[in-house]
């Protein structure tokens, strides 16, 4: 893990953490866990991300296709 990717999820509100290549289709998904215990990490190339904001109920969830 890079130094900036620990100091963001320091933050609580932090929940997600996208890294996109500029010349190919790719992103890497950084995802703070369910139980906050430690964060997920994807890479991918095809398919929907899914960013779930668990800080509060009241916001929708947001999907990013990135085929």
């Amino acid at each position: 893990m890079t130094r900036k990717l620990v100091v963001y999820f320091r933050l609580p509100s932090v929940q997600h953490h996208l890294v996109f290549w500029a010349d190919r289709r790719q992103v890497i998904h950084h995802r703070r866990r369910d139980d906050g215990q430690g964060i997920d990490t994807r890479m991918m190339t095809e398919g929907e991300i899914v960013l779930d904001p668990r800080a509060s109920p009241s916001r929708s969830k947001m999907c990013m296709p990135i085929d």
